[in-house]
């Protein structure tokens, strides 16, 4: 409710479109302005920033609740909406993500916000956005361990001798509310390539797919023991394998998957890989 020498302003969502909504419905959010004090002129500089720039910082922006499985279908568009993003020839996460010529999906609901990764962090990011927008659930390995503590000889967990085990998870399930920024920052800050360094006799992130173009489809994702990862983007006549791959820039580039992808033991965890516990 409005006071003397307040004003409140409501702001409607305006990114929401039905067609995107799944059980969503617009929000408002109203902004309240403490005015006392101020001159005419800057009264009404403030409302008109307020209105003409078009903020809407609704819980809709943020929210994640997962009401729905995934399901065969949902793995399908998942992997449509990999495919598009990287025949789109975007080069950042950023545009990636907020262009409707490269996410026709969901850049009208997506935040006008910086989405910043590096190798590691791309393809678990990629899901974890799909994931938040189709109201799905998720989880991670949130911390990698040495999979041979005793005899390891490596401090780094990105290139351990035997490789590394999950340590840690985090799930986000159905009967909770979670703030999707917050969840992917915390992904960013606890993914790296240790987190593909993993045998397939574990449980982990991913788990190894037959060679066949049934199975190596967008969003498969590839993982080179030399500290790099990238995700399948398109498989194309001939037979190669095309990735899209991100950078410590943040720069998101198209590579093909050749012989530069080097060989290592089975403990390593190389290769392709599919996304398996969600």
């Amino acid at each position: 409710m409005d006071s003397p020498g307040k004003v409140c302003i409501p702001i409607p969502d305006v990114d929401f479109r039905p067609e995107f909504a799944q059980n969503r419905s617009p929000l408002q959010t109203t902004i309240c302005i403490h005015l006392e004090g101020r001159g005419v002129i800057m009264r009404i500089f403030v409302i008109s920033v307020l209105l003409l720039s078009g903020w809407h910082a609704t819980a809709a922006d943020i929210d994640w609740q997962v009401t729905r499985s995934w399901t065969p279908a949902l793995e399908k568009k998942f992997s449509e909406f990999v495919n598009i993003l990287g025949t789109s020839g975007c080069r950042t996460l950023t545009e990636c993500l907020t262009s409707s010529a490269s996410n026709p999906f969901y850049a009208a609901r997506t935040p006008k916000r910086r989405y910043p990764a590096d190798c590691a962090d791309f393809p678990f990011s990629l899901r974890m956005y799909f994931a938040w927008m189709e109201e799905l659930p998720f989880d991670y390995v949130s911390r990698a361990v040495p999979a041979n503590s005793r005899n390891e000889t490596k401090g780094d967990l990105r290139y351990t001798k035997f490789g590394n085990k999950p340590g840690a998870w985090r799930t986000i399930q159905a009967g909770g509310t979670y703030d999707f920024f917050a969840e992917l920052s915390a992904l960013r800050g606890a993914v790296s390539t240790a987190t593909y360094r993993m045998h397939y006799d574990y449980i982990s992130d991913f788990y190894p797919p037959a060679i066949s173009p049934a199975q190596i489809q967008p969003g498969t994702v590839v993982y080179d023991p030399s500290g790099h990862a990238a995700i399948v983007y398109a498989v194309q006549k001939d037979g190669r394998i095309r990735l899209m791959d991100a950078h410590p820039d943040n720069s998101v580039t198209r590579i093909t998957y050749d012989q530069k992808f080097s060989r290592s033991r089975p403990r390593m965890g190389r290769g392709l890989r599919i996304g398996g516990r969600n």
